[in-house]
């Protein structure tokens, strides 16, 4: 917890600013999964990145920042961040900052293992490519919406 903080402090001021956002959001996300539909939550994200957008793109951080900082919180949690929290979280920040994201779900199935019949993941996708939850069999995954919003 100590070399956490030590190494949150030496930050640069921008990218501080980013994992107390991503810290904010995967904890609102983490609780907002157990406490309300799938639904309501989204709603609620998409009005925050409405509401408390990023002045210009000027100002707007950098996108490989925006999840860096997502994932270093995610990994640091004391709760288990699962893929769906990380992508929903990491949407709603790209969002506020003027990214045109989307949160991708998709399912793969075991043949013939029958005790573990499926499979899920969820990431996030912008301008066409993976920016959050990238895995090697990826392609194995049938996408369940065009887009998870």
């Amino acid at each position: 917890m100590i070399s956490a903080w030590r190494s949150f402090r030496t930050l640069v001021r921008n990218d501080r600013a980013l994992v107390l956002e991503g810290a904010l959001l995967l904890s609102f996300v983490w609780i907002g999964l157990r406490l309300l539909s799938f639904v309501q939550l989204r709603s609620l994200l998409a009005r925050y990145a409405v509401r408390f957008r990023t002045a210009s793109a000027a100002v707007r951080p950098r996108l490989d920042r925006t999840t860096w900082a997502v994932r270093a919180v995610a990994d640091r949690s004391p709760v288990s961040m699962t893929c769906l929290v990380r992508a929903v979280a990491a949407d709603a920040i790209l969002r506020r900052h003027g990214f045109a994201s989307q949160v991708r779900i998709g399912v793969r199935r075991h043949d013939g293992a029958w005790s573990r019949p499926l499979d899920s993941h969820a990431w996030v996708e912008c301008d066409d490519r993976i920016v959050l939850g990238q895995l090697d069999d990826l392609g194995d995954y049938t996408v369940m919406s065009p887009s998870a919003r």
